[in-house]
């Protein structure tokens, strides 16, 4: 990829919140914002998004999972002030703890081509993320592009690192190093794709969920791009957030579990031949953690106390089932390493 630098971008470009473009334009990129109970960041949020310098034409959308606070009174207000090219989805249920993928919900109103992701606690900084993630995915064969973000401390509001894959320059990570890093490789409101991902994303989540699920699932043949450039802002310690929802305790993470192992089967089942391997290890692992997620350093009484509140026939034979593939991918990983070894 010829090499892009930060000066080559066109900082006089108009802001997105100057270009509204009317009710029928066709926007070029997808800015999707997943939201839920975020009254206190949601207005930052979107305002990072209409401060992007970019002669693109952009649509924001938002997904609101059926919040408690004021955020979607926030929403409704944004969506005045801009109407056409601010939409809304707004759900009456909470579509996540009933098992939906919000990603799957909100990407399906997008009509560009090219999609950028936000959470509505996150939000960009430089008014340049989009122009400049957009010009390196032209450029390159990689159809998915994340950049290196700040943590944001929301207990005492305070910069507390940096989260995302190392690099003092832009990197093409092959899809074999973004599965060695588990999919986990910059945070989600980095990510940007282009048209064949988004295709990808619509046909495969879910049962492929999760950003490092998305990860992976972009990088699959053409690899990922990593961005030195600290672009956006990724807020941690959010009360309420879908992070506390998903492992604040034992049984919420095991259902998590349960559910990246329908992900990572997927996966397999579209990814290119040379890594099939590298996927059977990832897979095997989780396998491994899912019955260590339940037993651990817990007690028996413990597990017993979960199998009642559970349907515990149900519980058991998911256990033996994924022991059961368990060994057999460690037996498939066995032969692996031997055929390599013969040949």
């Amino acid at each position: 990829m010829e090499m892009l630098v930060i000066n080559q971008i066109d900082k006089n470009a108009p802001k997105i919140a100057d270009q509204y473009c009317g009710e029928d334009f066709e926007p070029e990129i997808s800015v999707l914002c997943l939201t839920f109970n975020h009254r206190e960041y949601i207005g930052q949020c979107i305002e990072g998004v209409l401060a992007q310098r970019t002669h693109r034409r952009v649509e924001i959308i938002v997904h609101d999972d059926a919040s408690t606070d004021d955020t979607r009174d926030i929403l409704i207000e944004y969506r005045n002030r801009y109407p056409g090219f601010i939409k809304l989805v707004l759900q009456d249920e909470n579509q996540f703890t009933k098992g939906n993928v919000v990603l799957s919900l909100g990407i399906k109103h997008c009509r560009g081509g090219f999609v950028a992701f936000c959470h509505g606690d996150d939000h960009w900084l430089s008014p340049y993320k989009l122009q400049y993630q957009h010009e390196c995915l032209m450029k390159s064969k990689a159809g998915i592009v994340g950049n290196r973000s700040l943590i944001l401390d929301a207990k005492n509001n305070e910069y507390v690192g940096v989260s995302g894959f190392s690099t003092n320059e832009i990197t093409e990570l092959t899809d074999k190093l973004v599965l060695k890093n588990s999919g986990n490789v910059v945070p989600y409101s980095s990510i940007m794709v282009n048209p064949e991902i988004k295709n990808r994303i619509l046909e495969n989540v879910p049962p492929v969920r999760s950003h490092t699920g998305l990860q992976i699932l972009g990088s699959l043949s053409s690899g990922m791009l990593v961005l030195p450039y600290l672009f956006t802002v990724y807020r941690v310690n959010v009360s309420g957030s879908s992070t506390e929802m998903m492992f604040s305790s034992d049984e919420k993470k095991m259902k998590m579990v349960e559910m990246k192992i329908p992900s990572l089967r997927r996966l397999r089942t579209i990814a290119p031949s040379n890594v099939t391997f590298d996927l059977d290890r990832l897979l095997a692992r989780e396998l491994f953690i899912a019955p260590r997620s339940l037993l651990g350093k817990r007690s028996l009484s413990n597990y017993s106390e979960s199998l009642r509140n559970r349907d515990a026939k149900g519980l058991s034979i998911f256990l033996l089932a994924i022991t059961v593939e368990f060994v057999l991918l460690s037996l498939r990983f066995f032969v692996g390493k031997v055929k390599k070894l013969i040949f």
